[in-house]
């Protein structure tokens, strides 16, 4: 079986992250979002190849992933143009010929993909998508199913709705090879939940699978965050450092350094990152080559790649870009830095600092 990941999104609302990588590669505990998924996929033995559509700006992707992963053969489809993420899908299976998976490169889930696939060819659907539940169904789109679990339509980010806790539509698919005939190639459309009601409309079959699999739409800084606590929890125990101040609920790569009078929890510290003493790490994720100078915390935050924060400094519920020098005894808080800028000493800041350095248009 085939499987396609889209992964040409440009992530403009996780900037300034994604100004120094693709979205797919941006971390998720000692992986990436697209190492990840395919870490899942290769875990059912059910998908031979992978299909990535990618931006073709982003060929660092296939210099990581080379042409096979744990025994799936990987082909890429370089993008000259933005297709949109429905001709995507299509351009990227025009040749298959057999039922082929679909997971949108921020989608993250632990979904039974074996499962899924079964109730799929069950419903004899001409597509399938993957439903949870969600508290806020405004959110994202919402099926409406018959008695038979079948979608007769979908309205997405319902608005007047009487919804609490209702099923709602994933980025994750199963499509019968002759299911996105409809659709031209050259047909723009960008989001991908504006496809079924074309394909209903054209009397294809749509089912939904209800299932309780975690998922994630990684589209912004709380979900990625909360991503990448949920994956924490997964694997809690399991951290790579030996250090007792790092708890159970976080990780450290074993090439950083958290000196012993600095408190960290359900955090991520990358590689030959240096935490020094007297700081504390909650709930972030601290990039590689990152030096955070001591009695600093980072709260709530995200600080990339190359960045140093010197003494006495506090970042709360903030985005910090690679290469960012913070002086002595400032207060971030609230701010998105884009990379190479330099805060000066005892600044305090609330709100966005940015440049025009942006080397992925």
């Amino acid at each position: 079986m085939k499987a396609v990941i889209p992964a040409g999104g440009f992530g403009t609302r996780l900037r300034p992250l994604t100004y120094t990588r693709p979205k797919p590669l941006l971390p998720i505990y000692n992986t990436t979002i697209l190492g990840f998924i395919l870490n899942h996929l290769s875990s059912f033995k059910l998908i031979d190849e992978v299909i990535i559509a990618a931006n073709k700006e982003f060929k660092q992707i296939k210099s990581i992933f080379q042409d096979e992963y744990k025994g799936m053969r990987i082909k890429y489809i370089w993008e000259e143009k933005r297709l949109g993420g429905v001709a995507c899908i299509k351009n990227a299976s025009k040749n298959i010929r057999e039922d082929f998976l679909v997971i949108l490169g921020d989608n993250l889930s632990d979904v039974n993909v074996k499962e899924f696939f079964k109730f799929h060819k069950r419903k004899n659907a001409d597509a399938t998508i993957m439903l949870i539940k969600s508290k806020t169904p405004w959110l994202y789109g919402v099926p409406l199913l018959d008695e038979n679990d079948y979608i007769t339509s979908l309205i997405e980010k319902p608005k007047n709705l009487d919804l609490n806790e209702t099923y709602i539509a994933t980025g994750i698919y199963f499509f019968r090879e002759n299911a996105l005939d409809p659709i031209e190639e050259t047909q723009f459309i960008d989001h991908t939940g504006e496809l079924f009601p074309i394909l209903l409309k054209h009397g294809k079959k749509v089912s939904g699978f209800k299932t309780s699999a975690y998922w994630s739409d990684i589209g912004d800084f709380k979900n990625y965050l909360e991503a990448n606590k949920w994956v924490l929890e997964c694997n809690q125990g399991k951290t790579a450092s030996t250090i007792n101040n790092v708890d159970e609920l976080s990780y450290a790569a074993s090439s950083s350094v958290v000196d012993f009078k600095t408190n960290v929890q359900a955090s991520i510290i990358l590689d030959n990152s240096i935490v020094k003493d007297d700081c504390k790490i909650l709930n972030s994720m601290i990039y590689e080559n990152v030096i955070i100078h001591r009695n600093s915390s980072i709260i709530n935050s995200i600080i990339a790649e190359n960045t140093v924060i010197e003494e006495n400094t506090i970042v709360e519920n903030s985005i910090i870009g690679a290469d960012v020098l913070i002086k002595n005894n400032s207060i971030i808080r609230n701010t998105r830095i884009w990379p190479k800028i330099v805060i000066d000493v005892n600044s305090s800041i609330e709100g966005n600092i940015k440049h025009r350095y942006l080397p992925l248009k």
